[in-house]
């Protein structure tokens, strides 16, 4: 928990999960179009089963979500070591956010607000991953889930092809 703003009654936390939500499920608390109870502001990036390969900088400000494209997941680029070589720290960095067998996709965001129950907003969050059984069918089985978020700009789609 951060204090900055306690004295106003702001408080904030970090969500962080090793599984991806659900795009269905995302979708349709996003899409409720109440916030996420008690949250002002929420901030980082996700992981979306059905574009496994991309991670997802997530920018939320009362009931208004944002979601881009924050690129390819280092787990998806297998020249990524060669790349930052000559760039230790860095390289130490990114190796840091590996975790087997997912490399380093995560969900990690940063909620804000005042009065927030915590509790409630975790469990709001935790019922739009994928549970267990889901998790189980992996990758190709996700890339067929029902996906109604707009496309992010720059998306290799066919739509794209003929450009």
């Amino acid at each position: 928990n951060h204090h900055h703003g306690e004295h106003y009654g702001i408080k904030s936390f970090i969500y962080r999960r090793r599984r991806p939500f659900h795009p269905q499920r995302l979708f349709g608390l996003l899409d409720a179009k109440k916030g996420i109870n008690g949250s002002l502001r929420s901030k980082g990036f996700c992981w979306m089963a059905s574009r496994h390969s991309v991670s997802i900088e997530w920018n939320m400000a009362g009931k208004i979500c944002n979601l881009e494209s924050g690129g390819m997941w280092y787990a998806e680029d297998s020249e990524w070591k060669e790349e930052f070589a000559d760039e230790p720290e860095i390289l130490k960095k990114i190796s840091a956010d590996f975790q087997d067998p997912w490399g380093d996709r995560r969900i990690e965001l940063v909620i804000i607000g005042v009065d927030m129950d915590q509790e409630a907003i975790v469990k709001e969050l935790d019922v739009c991953l994928l549970n267990d059984e889901e998790m189980k069918a992996g990758p190709e089985a996700w890339g067929k889930y029902v996906d109604t978020f707009p496309a992010f700009d720059g998306d290799d789609s066919e739509d794209d092809a003929d450009e």
